[in-house]
């Protein structure tokens, strides 16, 4: 065995078919015609310096099985790397395998799979569609997944040596779903397909796909999920203008993106902080945010509003699904205006955050961790009633409240939320366009000059809600105490 041609040619495991694969770049550097000279001097020939050009992967898998020395019966019938994968049927099989064992040659046919691992290119108007053959790997390397009982998601790299431009080597990673099953891949790829028809920059766009291995890649968000960005933001003072008006940018942004999705008759069902991404952007240094996880998605050939059957999703989010996904309301259909329930109780959250966001981390142990929905029920004689969680009675109110919002944008946005989208019945609810209108129209005030963002000022309420207001005291269980230091 020739040693240094053996452990240059380094094995990787891909987690996303469980196959083995060598690298392009490490057959390269590897496989030349100066280390095959010095290891082979005995039949060494010149004219084979052109051929080990074109015939690197036909090299690696001799080498792989201990057959390196059949170098010049192989080259010289005119085999190289464009014949791969060969099999029975191959016209040269006959002749460059003369003499080899049922064995042998059987070794090689499984070994090649090992060295075809595919060049790929996301830069592209459409999404890849990978090709993968069977017992090939693909080259990324993936860190640890994280479960869902659906999925796994990996933040990957591609291997060097594996962009179809050969001068581009890009480091960025990707985030690459891998689904259980091929249903739910089927189902999500169809979403994507539809969803990147509309082309918003507030929809998270995939870059690729590959039916062999039921996984669909995607670009990676650098600044993580929006709840990410609230946790790592952790700012004990309120926002600055700015953020304020990237904020409001940002919300009107995200009903837009679910504006369009109605438009092709989709409801996301399972939007949430953890479903939207924080992406780093050319056009702001704030970078921008995009709705994704598109895979309970649900599209229907006519309109929901007015349909009467109850709607069956599968694993969407309890926390921020409207009083219509109880089991108690489980007759009733979901219209769109289901995602305009979950677009408020994110934007309640995001104002609370904009004020302090250590408020809302106490909103959201108030809530049980924020495992809560942002509704409870009520019982009444022979009933239940669907009503708003205290929680978000009181700091809508405390909101309404606080002097920094007086006369700003973000009093007007907290009555959208409170009016318009944090509504039990979900015909009265704003649909998603409605909601992009009235935010737009913010965004325009304060644009003219006409209303302000948010008053700046060191003598007014410190932070939400800590004071308690004389005509409505807080709950028990807004109330600070020992224990919410261990929760928080």
């Amino acid at each position: 065995m020739e040693d240094s041609l053996y452990k240059g040619l380094v094995d990787f495991d891909c987690k996303l078919t469980k196959n083995k694969y060598i690298t392009r770049d490490c057959i390269n550097k590897t496989v030349t015609a100066e280390r095959i000279k010095a290891e082979l001097p005995d039949i060494w020939d010149d004219s084979l310096v052109t051929k080990i050009e074109r015939s690197k992967k036909l090299i690696s898998i001799l080498v792989k099985i201990d057959k390196i020395r059949e170098i010049k019966t192989l080259l010289g019938n005119g085999l190289t790397d464009d014949d791969l994968p060969l099999d029975h049927r191959h016209p040269k099989m006959s002749s460059c395998f003369k003499g080899w064992t049922p064995v042998g040659y059987n070794l090689f046919l499984e070994m090649q799979w090992r060295v075809l691992a595919p060049v790929l290119d996301f830069n592209t108007d459409k999404p890849t569609d990978i090709k993968l053959q069977r017992g090939c790997g693909l080259p990324f390397h993936c860190e640890k997944g994280i479960k869902t009982q659906s999925n796994i998601v990996y933040k990957a790299t591609l291997q060097p040596g594996h962009w179809r431009d050969d001068s581009r080597q890009d480091p960025s990673p990707v985030a690459i779903k891998k689904f259980n099953n091929e249903l739910m891949f089927r189902e999500e790829q169809n979403n994507l397909e539809r969803a990147r028809a509309l082309k918003s920059s507030h929809i998270t766009q995939h870059l690729a796909v590959c039916a062999e291995a039921s996984i669909i890649i995607f670009p990676w968000a650098t600044g993580g999920s929006l709840e990410n960005f609230w946790q790592r933001e952790n700012r004990s003072q309120p926002a600055d203008p700015s953020l304020v008006l990237w904020s409001l940018r940002q919300m009107a942004g995200l009903a837009e993106g679910v504006k369009n999705l109605h438009t092709i008759n989709c409801r996301h069902g399972d939007l949430k902080p953890g479903n939207i991404l924080h992406f780093s952007s050319t056009n702001d240094p704030q970078g921008i945010l995009r709705i994704a996880d598109l895979g309970i998605s649900r599209f229907h050939q006519d309109p929901t509003t007015n349909r009467n059957k109850p709607t069956v999703t599968n694993e969407s989010t309890q926390a921020y699904e409207g009083p219509e996904a109880s089991r108690l309301s489980v007759s009733k259909p979901r219209s769109r205006t289901f995602d305009s329930w979950s677009l408020g109780c994110i934007m309640l959250e995001f104002l609370i955050w904009l004020l302090d966001a250590q408020s809302l981390k106490r909103f959201q142990a108030a809530r049980d961790d924020g495992e809560d929905p942002f509704y409870i029920f009520e019982k009444v004689p022979n009933n239940s009633n669907a009503v708003n969680h205290p929680a978000v009675d009181t700091f809508l109110k405390e909101l309404r409240n606080d002097q920094r919002c007086r006369g700003t944008v973000i009093e007007r946005v907290v009555d959208i939320v409170d009016t318009k989208l944090l509504q039990i019945e979900a015909d009265k609810r704003s649909t998603s366009n409605e909601l992009h209108q009235d935010l737009q129209r913010l965004i325009r005030l304060v644009q003219n000059n006409k209303l302000k963002l948010i008053n700046v000022d060191p003598s007014t309420t410190p932070a939400l809600p800590t004071s308690e207001p004389t005509s409505s005291p807080l709950p028990s269980f807004l109330q600070p105490n020992s224990q919410w230091c261990a929760i928080l």
